[in-house]
């Protein structure tokens, strides 16, 4: 006669479950396939400095520009997911700086300008999940 134990399995049923429980297992944890680029771009003529920073991390896209004096700078990141986009111009007694990130789960942008003595200044900073 056979006796089962309570919430136990026996024999090849054990085999069956592992298989599932490894077939299951290996679909959650199937990397997600992810397409990025990034690209950065910065000139300046005259007196002036800039730089511009892109980078992309598995679904986040992240950018920095930066210009002081006359310059212009713009970065830019895109993943399947998500973009980001941070640009800037300073002429003169200027400086701008942008950030933004781009993630599935938000975004932020930020944008600082500073102008003297007949400088200018402008900066764009966008992020989209």
């Amino acid at each position: 006669m056979f006796s089962v134990q309570s919430g136990m399995l026996r024999g090849g049923r054990k085999v069956v479950a592992l298989f599932l429980l490894v077939g299951m297992l290996s679909l959650a944890i199937v990397p997600m396939v992810v397409n990025a680029q990034a690209t950065a771009t910065a000139s300046t003529s005259g007196f002036g400095a800039a730089f511009g920073y892109a980078q992309s991390i598995g679904p986040i896209a992240y950018t920095q520009a930066g210009s002081i004096g006359n310059g212009f700078a713009s970065a830019t990141a895109f993943t399947p997911v998500s973009s980001s986009l941070s640009t800037v111009f300073t002429s003169g007694p200027a400086a701008a700086f942008a950030t933004s990130i781009g993630t599935p789960f938000g975004s932020n942008a930020f944008v600082q300008v500073a102008s003297f003595f007949g400088g200018f200044a402008s900066g764009t900073a966008f992020g989209s999940p």
